[in-house]
């Protein structure tokens, strides 16, 4: 039987070995895309950052972090995040 510490250790090794493929094989695209968001934003340009669900918290989440200052000396960057922008199915607007 595994102990909650087990059972814990297991997770994060996962989680961590998900992660390091993930970045390794999705380096190009990731790259091309800070690339396009610096060119807009280096032309006035704005990022909009949208999800809906879970996916509308990390939105927002990516959001805040160009929206603060971070540890880096620099100003806000023109970020807007939304879960939704229009009513789904069912809904009135």
């Amino acid at each position: 039987m595994q102990t909650a510490q087990d059972i814990i250790t297991t997770y994060s090794r996962t989680g961590a070995r998900l992660r390091e493929v993930f970045f390794q094989e999705r380096t190009p695209l990731l790259q091309k895309a800070a690339l396009h968001m610096a060119r807009c934003l280096i032309h006035d340009g704005k990022v909009l950052v949208l999800g809906e669900g879970a996916a509308g918290i990390c939105a927002r989440a990516a959001a805040q972090a160009l929206l603060d200052r971070l540890d880096l000396d620099r100003p806000a960057l023109p970020a807007c995040g939304s879960s939704r922008l229009w009513p789904g199915p069912g809904m009135r607007s």
